[in-house]
């Protein structure tokens, strides 16, 4: 028998058949990939088959190729015969892996069970009525490799400037093999590849002139294969000259706030004060990146309020949003499409059909993307109850038809939350009123196959109730997320999970304080990191929303730190006190919105030119007796380089601190020592600090002791370091400034010192004051001022570093400024002149009091002036301060 198989093996072999020997192994061709193994009508049967057993089948196994994503499935391309027929024939299957058993008689191989490289083999056994067994047909495959996948790329800028650098900003690149993957770059200019290839384009004068439209194409590499292309742009290039980049949004007024899965970011609708502007930013969660966006189309009204949040259509990458337009009452949808990056655009959508709602305020949406429509809930004409409508999308116009009416009214005023898995939508809460929005603990459900139904009340209640609920499923449309509500007494309270199938309401476990005592939030999905994204919302019905965001887990266990105030980044502030230390920005101090004052020091590195980006929390260390000093604001400190220090100021509930000199150096906190039997001056607020004199290393002038303005001017000297000092007043002589508060200073000389405007007997004043410092004794003069001759103003900022520069402060009247002018002291004038800085595209800085600017010259003789947040008063209807949360940095060029 051995000897006979060996001959038929031959034979076969020659032939270039396959044989199946008793063993099971398999003598035949060596070919690769998918390959079926039949043993053919005249093929020797095994032992136990007979001559009755049902011939073998023809089997494949497909996709093929087949990667690491795909399942595997046996497929029988000729059926196996009885030859007794005797009724159907049943199969059995056994997969192999690398020659071991799979353990699986299915016939399919679910994708999370493959790896490249494997091969996977299949035997398919026929098995008659009788038990009759056949000989089994068999396929194998290779497990290919898998191209990656690159989810997005976007650029740091689409107005970049001539002489500074654009960078890509890759998404998450993902390869279902496990291969390590590089990102592959093409730049072009106008259409024309550039010979650049890295992540980085220098714009030096060969990428092209002012004008030349950049973009970039994007793949991701595993060593085998590239992914498909990602593409961004176009960015147009600017030209160089005095001009202002934005470089972070106004994060102290933001009126809507979505979440772009296609592109890993949150984008942001932020307004001017007065709203007679607006902006579309985009925050790279990857990069933790703010970039300005340059949206074509319509632009936006004017007066014009946007709702929290957009409805988003993940088909076509776009949003849907339904604007208020002041005077008027109508429906109106604006379009935002956002697929590709740098090519947002506005539109609105045309209306017609029927369109009945009497007014947009309150609504409640929804997209259906299997349907193309969107379907809304509104008062009716007559303001009384809810309708539903559906608006048809498939045209350039939407079309409106009516399919639901007589809504309870708890289903507006709260958020539409679409679970596209069940195809429902749920409310939680709500208005139970629509004239007098009394909040519900109502939970409704409108299936989005039967509108006509309307929504059914479920049984079950949420624990408080409350309206403005923001909400938002899982990945998996099995739970949703909700919370940030107003109540009855305030606000609502805590966040908590629904299960859809139970239909029960319980809390999240995870606790942050953060995210209480604010309604209109927002909640969104995250379904790439397996969490919600949380914008907590506003303090009070009329205040600014300011920026904060944070990740829930999908079971609500724990929360994180996105883009959070004190931890991640510094709030948006007013008085806080900053130096360029070694072209590192930092600063210190200030008052948020709530009356927070910050005790930390952030810092941004802008060495060589490099790229404002961001703050991040600085390291520093304390002083062995004091520690560190409290949080403050009511100061400012012009620092040039010598000695950064201060005293005084206001804490957060308004009380003058009164304790040491404080001096930060090279990331230490030092308080300084008095001489023994020497007593602290009293403290005071509103005073300028500064270093840099013929009699002590740091000195004060003016602000407010006791709360009387004073002209105090004083000096700290020490013996050695930090040790034996004593702060001293000069016997003065000449024209002195008198008594002011919230004035600037600038020490254009060791010898001279500058004191310029700030507030005298409550007004506004224009003036400047020199000082002799080296004189005996101290000797004040008052100079002219010529050229540009700013109007009045306190709460300014004056820079220097070789140049001097003013911004800003606080007009008579209220006005807050923003003019910039570049100051030189000439004998005894001391000139301004007027700069027009080119905007930011169409923007440039708010008016503005009490915020920091920071001069930077780099080592290539271009100086940079960086604007840091500040104040705009108050918001009317108990809305608080207007704090901005912006950064602007102006470019001056050499000379």
């Amino acid at each position: 028998m051995v000897k006979r198989l060996s001959v038929l093996a031959l034979a076969c072999s020659l032939a270039g058949c396959s044989l199946l020997l008793d063993n099971g192994q398999f003598v035949g061709d060596g070919d690769s990939g998918a390959r079926p193994r039949d043993a053919g009508p005249d093929a020797m049967q095994p032992p136990d088959a007979g001559p009755d057993a049902p011939s073998t089948p023809v089997v494949s196994i497909g996709p093929d190729p087949a990667r690491t994503l795909d399942d595997l499935v046996a497929s029988i391309d000729t059926e196996s015969t009885d030859p007794l027929d005797r009724g159907a024939i049943r199969y059995e299957y056994r997969w192999l892996v690398d020659g071991a058993d799979a353990s699986n008689e299915s016939a399919t191989v679910l994708n999370d069970a493959t790896e490249k490289d494997q091969i996977w083999r299949v035997e398919v056994t026929p098995v008659t009525t009788d038990d009759r067994r056949g000989v089994p047909g068999s396929a194998e495959v290779v497990i290919q490799n898998t191209a990656p996948t690159l989810q997005t790329v976007g650029l740091s800028s689409y107005r970049p400037v001539s002489g500074q650098r654009l960078l890509a900003l890759p998404g998450r690149a993902t390869d279902p093999d496990g291969d390590p993957t590089t990102i592959r770059y093409r730049w072009l200019a106008n259409g024309s590849p550039l010979p650049q290839t890295g992540s980085s384009l220098p714009l030096t004068d060969t990428v092209g002139e002012a004008g030349t439209e950049l973009s970039v194409e994007a793949r991701a590499f595993d060593g085998s294969e590239e992914s498909p292309v990602v593409e961004a742009g176009p960015a147009v290039l600017q030209p160089t000259g005095l001009r202002w980049l934005q470089r972070w949004p106004d994060r102290g007024n933001v009126e809507f706030i979505s979440y772009d899965p296609r592109h890993e970011r949150v984008l942001l609708g932020v307004a001017r004060t007065d709203r007679t502007a607006h902006q579309l930013w985009e925050h790279d969660l990857r990069s933790d990146r703010f970039v300005l966006l340059r949206p074509s189309g319509t632009e936006l009204d004017r007066n014009l309020d946007l709702p929290s949040a957009g409805i988003y259509d993940p088909d076509q990458g776009r949003f849907f949003f339904f604007p208020n337009r002041a005077g008027s009452r109508s429906l109106r949808i604006l379009e935002l499409t956002t697929a590709r990056r740098g090519q947002e655009a506005w539109r609105e959508i045309p209306l017609s059909g029927e369109i009945p709602m009497s007014d947009s305020a309150g609504l409640g949406a929804a997209f259906d993307p299997e349907r193309n429509v969107l379907i809304i809930g509104g008062a009716d004409e007559g303001g009384t109850t809810a309708e539903i409508l559906e608006i048809d999308l498939t045209g350039e116009t939407g079309v409106g038809r009516r399919v639901a009416t007589g809504q309870p009214a708890s289903v507006l005023t709260t958020d539409w939350i679409h679970v596209p898995e069940a195809r429902e939508i749920y409310t939680f809460g709500g208005g139970d009123d629509l004239m007098t929005m009394s909040p519900s603990n109502l939970i409704h459900r409108l299936r989005l196959d039967d509108l006509a139904a309307g929504f059914q009340e479920l049984t079950a209640r949420i624990p408080e109730a409350g309206l403005a609920f923001a909400g938002h499923p899982n990945g998996a449309g099995t739970q949703i997320l909700f919370g940030n509500g107003f109540s009855g007494s305030g606000y609502a309270d805590g966040h908590w999970l629904f299960d859809v199938a139970s239909g029960s309401v319980d809390p999240i476990t995870a606790v942050e304080p953060r995210l209480e005592n604010r309604a209109f939030g927002i909640v969104m999905g995250d379904t790439s990191n397996d969490r919600f994204l949380v914008f907590p919302g506003k303090v009070g019905f009329f205040s600014f929303g300011e920026y904060q965001l944070f990740g829930v887990s999908e079971d609500g266990a724990t929360i994180e730190d996105v883009h959070a105030y004190g931890t991640q980044v510094p709030a948006p502030l007013l008085g806080a006190v900053g130096m360029n230390d070694a072209e590192t920005i930092r600063f210190f101090g200030g008052l948020d919105r709530n009356e927070e004052t910050n005790s930390e020091v952030w810092e941004a590195n802008v060495i060589s030119g490099r790229e404002f980006t961001g703050f991040s929390r600085a390291t520093t260390t304390p002083d062995p007796s004091e520690g560190r000093p409290e949080g403050r604001s009511g100061i400012s400190v012009t620092y040039n380089g010598g000695v950064f220090g201060f005293y005084g100021g206001q804490s957060s509930t308004g009380a003058v601190i009164d304790g040491p000199t404080w001096i930060f150096r090279r990331g230490d906190w030092v308080a300084r020592e008095l001489r023994s039997g020497v007593s602290a001056p009293p403290p005071r607020v509103d005073a300028a600090f500064f270093d840099g004199s013929c009699i002590g290393d740091l000195g004060v002038f003016g602000g407010r002791i006791a709360g009387v303005a004073t002209d105090s001017l004083s000096f700290m000297d020490c013996d050695a370091g930090d040790t034996g000092c004593e702060w001293s007043e000069p016997p003065t002589t000449g024209t002195a400034p008198g008594p002011r508060v919230s004035a600037a200073v600038f020490v254009p000389t060791m010898r001279d010192l500058v004191i310029v405007g700030g507030e005298v007997g409550g007004s506004p004043r224009m003036d400047a004051f020199l000082a002799d410092t080296c004189a005996t004794p101290l000797t004040w003069s008052e100079l002219t001022l010529t050229g540009d001759v700013p109007e009045p103003r306190a709460g300014h900022s004056i820079s220097s570093q070789g140049r001097a520069y003013m911004f800003g402060g606080e007009a008579s009247g209220g006005d807050y400024l923003a003019d910039i002018h570049q100051l030189e002291l000439v004998g005894s004038e001391l000139r301004f002149t007027a700069l027009s800085p080119a905007p930011d595209g169409d923007f440039s800085p708010e008016g503005r009091t009490s915020h920091m600017a920071i001069l930077v010259a780099d080592s290539a003789g271009t100086t940079r002036l960086f604007v840091v947040g500040g104040w705009r008063g108050t918001v009317g209807f108990g809305g608080g301060d207007r704090v901005l949360g912006d950064v602007w940095e102006l470019i001056i060029p050499a000379g």
